[in-house]
């Protein structure tokens, strides 16, 4: 998920650049000693100064998208067994995700009339309507090698604690990774307050690097059947606050597992009550929380959330097709649990 940005929040983007490569610019960048100019004459949608001089590449650009959706769609084996690659075959650890890899992979295809309404509504450029300049601050966090995880005294670590302390009617979160103890508690104190809460989580995404022995928090798939389960254990019904979806790509019918190199979705964004986004850098793992430089906005304007939203919705089948139940299984379009 790409973001333009302009006013001074750029200026902030620059400072961030010159602390982290703490080496000296000779001769120095040329805006280093200049305000940021205010653009008066800026205007929304394709008629941004920017984009002008690109109007017509950009659109073919969208066209050749969607024909590259409707291309992959139409040569799609529907039925093909999964290729599993040989190295971890023979760990016990994964045979339950490479068994519910060909359940999934033998359960979806596509219609004719499926594949044209995609196509359509694929729009992977997004252009804002007109709005007043937005509340942007900086939520970054400094690299830290020290190990353990115990570092969380930094402005994007408390952002999101915040956010999920203070959220007031919603939450909505799409990340690679999920596993970091205070994310994982967070969405857990959340759901138990009667916050909404919505997960959007890559199946067994760097299963290898975040499963049992690395020290990392364990698998999406592992840390989703804690939750439910810790949410469970009270009998209040607190699973209910909880929706959680395994990302689906536009031209699928089914969530991929990482193991078949096809789909994977690296967007890090959070949604505090459709008010307050952040996006950037951070995945919601150990990693980034505790040890890993990150760089990441946070916004404050429904107008944009909901544009954003909407734009995630519009290019992913992850609402559609990849729904878990409260117990964190999959089991397909048959369950109809969307309904």
């Amino acid at each position: 998920m790409m973001v333009h940005y302009q006013g001074d929040i750029v200026n902030s983007f620059y400072d961030t650049f010159l602390i982290s490569w703490s080496i000296p610019f000779e001769p120095d960048l040329v805006c280093l000693q200049e305000e940021t100019p205010a653009n008066q004459d800026f205007h929304f949608g394709m008629d941004n100064s920017t984009l002008v001089s690109i109007k017509e590449p950009l659109q073919r650009a969208v066209a050749r998208a969607r024909l590259q959706l409707q291309r992959n769609q139409n040569t799609e084996n529907k039925f093909s067994t999964p290729t599993i690659n040989r190295k971890v075959t023979h760990l016990t650890f994964h045979d339950a995700a490479r068994k519910a890899l060909v359940e999934i992979r033998n359960t979806c295809s596509f219609d004719k009339s499926t594949i044209q309404s995609l196509t359509i509504d694929f729009t992977p450029f997004i252009f804002h309507t007109r709005h007043q300049p937005i509340p942007i601050a900086l939520v970054n966090r400094s690299p830290n090698g020290t190990p353990g995880h115990i570092d969380k005294i930094n402005p994007q670590d408390i952002a999101w604690l915040y956010a999920f302390r203070y959220a007031q009617k919603s939450l909505f979160i799409q990340s690679p990774n999920f596993n970091a103890t205070p994310a994982v508690d967070g969405i857990i104190s959340a759901c138990r307050r009667g916050i909404k809460v919505i997960l959007w989580l890559d199946l067994g995404y760097n299963y290898l690097k975040e499963g049992f022995g690395t020290f990392q928090g364990g698998t999406n798939e592992h840390i989703v059947k804690k939750i439910y389960k810790e949410l469970k254990s009270h009998d209040n019904g607190a699973e209910k606050n909880l929706q959680i979806f395994w990302y689906t790509a536009k031209d699928q019918t089914r969530p991929c597992h990482f193991s078949e190199k096809k789909r994977n979705c690296h967007i890090k964004f959070m949604s505090i009550d459709d008010q307050v986004a952040i996006v950037g850098s951070g995945n919601m793992d150990t990693q980034t929380w505790f040890h890993s430089q990150e760089m990441n906005t946070m916004i404050d304007s429904p107008v944009i959330v909901k544009e954003w939203m909407n734009a995630l919705y519009t290019n992913q089948s992850t609402n559609e097709y990849g729904r878990l139940n409260d117990n964190g299984e999959w089991h397909g379009i048959s369950s109809n649990l969307n309904s």
